[in-house]
């Protein structure tokens, strides 16, 4: 689907640039979907989806320094994953996997209240939007700690810092988050 996405472009010199794109980055930016989303089919989907989105914004991709490139296309696969993995979760959150005749079945928690479910949702919005208003630092240490639920030392491996240095900037990032939930409550 991505190449007949590509092959209609109108502009041939977009269509060469994101050709060029496809076969350079296809495989990187597929690997490190798949170590995230521990998932083929949601890798391919969230490939395919940043495709598209890249192929809607071609010009605005053309723009980007060359050198940067590879780190757009890592941070899009990298924010595309991490909101595949926070859909699944809030689905996982209201869902309960049963057994039955050796067949799988996926039926809602009835056992939750429509309130509780209500509230859990805001919370869930309220934690969401904390998260996409802190700094790309301080969303990237909280999410691989809570969502990814890696080790300090594995966050400190992937940044380069120590895991005392993972703890300050976790300590830091939820102060931060915090400040941000209570100033929302407070409108």
């Amino acid at each position: 689907m991505i190449a007949m996405a590509i092959a209609a472009m109108e502009d041939d010199y977009a269509r060469d640039f994101m050709t060029g794109i496809y076969i350079k980055y296809y495989d990187i930016m597929l690997g490190k979907a798949k170590a995230m989303l521990e998932n083929e089919e949601d890798a391919e989907e969230v490939i395919q989806d940043i495709f598209l989105d890249l192929i809607e914004r071609v010009g605005t991709v053309m723009s980007v320094d060359p050198k940067k490139l590879p780190s757009y296309l890592m941070a899009a696969v990298r924010n595309s994953s991490m909101s595949k993995i926070r859909k699944r979760m809030v689905r996982r959150e209201h869902t309960l996997l049963i057994d039955e005749d050796d067949s799988l079945e996926w039926i809602k928690d009835e056992s939750a209240l429509p309130e509780d479910v209500y509230i859990k949702n805001e919370e869930i919005d309220e934690i969401a939007k904390a998260l996409s208003l802190l700094p790309e630092n301080d969303r990237t240490v909280l999410e691989d700690k809570y969502i990814l639920e890696m080790s300090d030392e594995e966050i400190g491996k992937a940044l380069g810092i120590t895991p005392a240095g993972v703890r300050t900037r976790l300590f830091r990032a939820r102060r931060k988050a915090y400040a941000i939930m209570k100033e929302g409550a407070e409108k």
